[in-house]
């Protein structure tokens, strides 16, 4: 738009320039009969050319506007897709992990990050089994489901990052390059010890731990998304029936101190 706009002061500094030329050369060489002739064609086929130009580069900055916003959308819409499969997996862990089922339950996502929901973590067992088939820890089911978000993420900003504003690319990493997001693949790994008996069941409650940082990130992009696209983060109300997995405090541990390994 920048562009544009010089080309339009650009091209309107020539017309009048010529404008100017001609003036004082019809009055200082009043009988230059050329000048008088041919000076209204002149500056009339200037006048047209410009105007063409300038119609040709809206309509072409038009087109590209249209086009930027229609792939902004479809970008948009595969980023909400993948975000409300994430946000479901910590709806998920706090009905697990929360000791019974409160009066009040977040009507969206919005409200979900707003609040300090994630407090309920520290009372999770990642050892418990996940709500889906066939049965897995949570360990595994945390894992592949941030994994399988930041995958839909590179491609997503693989194919559009071209038509995405800066400012939306960078929430959008603050929550990819999160700390919190690199747990996967850790906690994987303690699992594995913990079957293979060489550590001790200590990890109760790890998934709380900064999770308050990834939340505002995850607030902060889903409320852009909101705002500017006007995509649904309303959560499915039967995620909270009693009989929809995971049941209510499926995965709730009361708080232990960690024990040190003994020699």
């Amino acid at each position: 738009m920048i562009k544009l706009l010089w080309r339009y002061i650009i091209s309107a500094a020539l017309l009048v320039s010529l404008a100017v030329v001609l003036f004082i050369m019809d009055c200082k060489y009043p009988y230059v009969w050329w000048i008088e002739a041919y000076a209204p064609s002149i500056a009339g086929g200037i006048v047209a050319a410009v105007v063409a130009f300038l119609g040709i580069e809206l309509a072409s900055v038009y087109r590209e506007r249209s086009r930027k916003q229609r792939l902004t959308i479809l970008a948009t819409a595969r980023l909400h897709v993948s975000m409300r499969d994430l946000l479901l997996m910590f709806l998920q862990m706090w009905k697990a992990a929360i000791k019974q089922k409160p009066d009040h339950l977040p009507a969206n996502y919005i409200e979900f990050l707003s609040g300090a929901y994630y407090e309920e973590y520290a009372h999770f067992n990642l050892r418990t089994t996940a709500p889906i088939m066939p049965e897995v820890t949570w360990y595994s089911y945390f894992n592949d489901r941030i994994d399988g978000f930041k995958k839909d993420v590179d491609g997503i900003l693989h194919s559009y990052v071209g038509y995405l504003d800066y400012e939306f690319i960078e929430m959008i990493e603050r929550v990819t390059r999160h700390n919190y997001m690199k747990f996967g693949q850790q906690l994987l790994a303690k699992e594995i010890l913990e079957e293979q008996g060489k550590i001790k069941d200590c990890y109760v409650g790890e998934c709380s731990i900064l999770a308050d940082d990834l939340f505002a990130k995850l607030l902060e992009l889903v409320s852009y998304i909101n705002n500017e696209v006007r995509l649904d983060f309303s959560i499915d109300q039967s995620i909270y029936r009693d009989d929809v997995s995971p049941r209510w405090a499926n995965g709730y541990v009361e708080l232990v101190k960690l024990e040190e390994s003994k020699p």
